[in-house]
């Protein structure tokens, strides 16, 4: 078991029902569902970007409308029909967390 807080996650990879947590400290494996994954990751600085990829906003660096790059280099694909959410998400969270006024 390993303990790990939602801050050093950049985010999660669905694989199945598998789960790859991508985070500063490597990468960990664990089972569940993506729906369940995402209701307790609501409002929390996380977005599904894709039906794969559930990101932690907090590591956006750069964005357009076909990926995200993430402070770590990582591109993570941003699905065609979640791009206009996504802007109003990464904004919001931008406006809440002291990156714009």
């Amino acid at each position: 078991k390993k303990k790990l807080f939602l801050d050093d996650i950049y985010y999660f990879e669905i694989k199945g029902r598998r789960v790859e947590v991508h985070g500063t400290d490597g990468i960990f494996t664990y089972y569940e569902q993506i729906g369940i994954l995402e209701n307790h990751l609501q409002k929390k600085g996380f977005f599904r970007c894709h039906k794969s990829y559930l990101i932690n906003l907090k590591y956006v660096s750069v964005y357009n409308r076909q990926e995200v790059i993430l402070d770590n280099g990582e591109k993570i694909v941003i699905a065609k029909r979640r791009y206009e959410e996504f802007c109003r998400e990464i904004l919001d969270y931008m406006r809440k967390n002291g990156g714009i006024i």
